[in-house]
């Protein structure tokens, strides 16, 4: 597995059959570090022909005081929500996640353009791009997410039980692991 953590950038893996890259989109703000525990599970040995990429967006050191830093922030994460084969969403009981939520919309729509064959812009994204959501099951507004995956996006199945990130851990290494 290869780890990209912001600000590292990743220039994606175009044109290598079987390298799979995947984006922890979620909470962070208020959130503990969900993306750590992830990352962790998706650390397993996967088939031999297959190469997993995990772009991380919580910073070690992430200083909203710093000037620039949080306009370099959202611009990093433009770029390698861009790039990636698969975006893992995760909402976070005891957050309000409104940029996730915002993403999550964004990304909903736009992935089952690509997946449909209709170009959304002439931009850098990748022909397909598989969305994986998990909702902790004491999230504000996590019957928001149900609902409206279930209607915009049914083939999307929600993970919002107790396990939740194992269960999105389970199906990104399948998907990964698939012949």
């Amino acid at each position: 597995m290869k780890y990209v953590e912001a600000p590292e950038r990743w220039e994606g893996s175009r044109g290598y059959d079987f390298t799979e890259s995947v984006f922890l989109a979620g909470s962070i703000t208020g959130a503990r570090n969900w993306q750590a525990e992830m990352v962790g599970m998706l650390s397993v040995p996967l088939n031999e022909r297959r190469e997993l990429v995990v772009m991380n967006p919580r910073r070690a050191n992430f200083d909203i005081n710093v000037p620039g830093v949080a306009r370099e922030q959202i611009a990093w994460e433009h770029h390698h929500l861009r790039k990636a084969d698969a975006i893992l969403f995760w909402f976070e009981e005891n957050t309000l996640s409104p940029i996730t939520l915002f993403e999550l919309g964004v990304w909903s729509e736009r992935s089952q353009q690509l997946k449909g064959g209709v170009p959304w812009s002439a931009g850098t994204a990748r022909p397909t791009c598989e969305l994986f959501v998990g909702v902790h099951p004491n999230f504000a507004r996590r019957f928001d997410v149900v609902e409206q995956l279930a209607l915009s996006r049914p083939d999307i199945t929600v993970m919002d039980s107790s396990e939740g990130l194992a269960d999105l851990a389970a199906l990104v290494l399948a998907w990964v692991n698939r012949e």
